[in-house]
């Protein structure tokens, strides 16, 4: 059976209340963070990988000890993520890969050890912030004790793991277990391909259903990895500090349809839910095999239904990222000039 982590990248990046508004999301007396994300995932008898970023202990001091008891006391999974530039202070250097062994060394080293004196154990798991791990991040983490890493993302530029080990297959490197972010094909047309996470956030309802079907039905993966963010139900302001201006319903609304189509799946046996800690212990015990075999990227469906997904999540993230407004403005120019060119012969 297929085995399910839904994966939460938790992390306040800056604003002028960040532990609110990009982890607890207290809007109008209601929280709309984490402790939202756990209620849903309560609902539909999930538990879920919530990867902490430890060092922005060293920005936000005992805050971020409360975020992790509360996600503990809710019986949830806590795992290790780092964003460097919290520990460092260097916001030219934003990712792992732009420092050297002994440097990453002592950042992951301090985050360790300054997680298990806030919780009282040392992570299994591992996800580097923004990806951005590399070789030295994972030989560091196999002498830290950590076995398993998240950081692997196929055909994202921000991941220095390269070559990577596999597009979305268990891998071992060292005794490193390498679990990679699911993938899948969005979009393949003219010669222009992209591949993007199986985000609960990101992809279209229809979308994430059709890939999570294609990769039961093809039999071919052993672990699919779900990302999610703790600030994912809350509108920020981009332009500025990214503090909260509102609540994304359409997002919370879609997650908790995408959580229901998940625990159906389960109740029929074709997939399992377990957390980092839980893979682990199954990966011990032999229940889940790391081996050498075929790699799988899923599709999620035909070039007319990828072309109308990828102009969905362009719209939504309109002004917000460059690619999906260019993408947009071509549409838009591409509509404008076929409508001219119909005038043109019609009158």
């Amino acid at each position: 059976m297929i085995k399910l982590l839904i994966t939460i990248d938790t992390e306040a990046h800056r604003g002028k209340n960040p532990i609110n508004d990009w982890i607890f999301g207290n809007y109008k007396n209601k929280e709309y963070g984490i402790n939202k994300i756990m209620d849903l995932l309560d609902i539909f008898n999930f538990k879920g990988t919530f990867f902490l970023d430890i060092a922005e202990y060293w920005t936000y001091g005992d805050a971020i000890k409360e975020v992790g008891e509360t996600i503990l006391s809710r019986g949830h999974d806590l795992e290790m993520h780092i964003h460097p530039d919290h520990f460092t202070k260097n916001k030219n250097r934003l990712f792992l890969h732009q420092y050297s062994w002994k440097e990453q060394y002592n950042i992951i080293n301090a985050c360790t050890s300054k997680f298990k004196s806030l919780f009282g154990f040392i992570p299994v798991a591992f996800r580097a912030g923004k990806y951005g791990a590399n070789y030295d991040t994972l030989n560091i983490l196999h002498e830290l004790g950590i076995k398993l890493d998240f950081s692997a993302f196929y055909a994202n530029n921000w991941c220095k793991i390269n070559p990577l080990l596999s597009i979305n297959s268990l891998s071992y490197y060292d005794n490193i277990i390498e679990v990679p972010v699911t993938v899948f094909k969005s979009f393949d047309l003219l010669k222009v391909n992209r591949v993007d996470s199986i985000s609960l956030d990101g992809c279209n309802f229809f979308e994430f259903c059709n890939v999570i079907n294609n990769v039961i039905e093809s039999k071919k993966l052993d672990v699919i990895v779900l990302m999610l963010h703790s600030f994912s139900f809350i509108r920020r302001d981009y332009k500025y500090l990214g503090d909260m201006i509102g609540i994304n319903w359409h997002t919370l609304k879609k997650v908790q349809r995408e959580l229901k189509f998940l625990n159906e799946l389960c109740n029929k046996k074709l997939i399992e839910n377990v957390t980092a800690q839980g893979l682990a212990k199954k990966i011990e015990n032999q229940e889940v095999k790391v081996e050498e075999k075929d790699d799988y990227l899923p599709s999620s469906g035909g070039k007319i239904f990828q072309y109308l997904c990828t102009l969905e999540r362009s719209y939504l993230i309109f002004g917000k990222n460059k690619k999906a407004t260019l993408f947009i403005l071509f549409n838009l120019i591409g509509v404008i000039m076929i409508a001219t060119i119909l005038l043109f012969f019609l009158f």
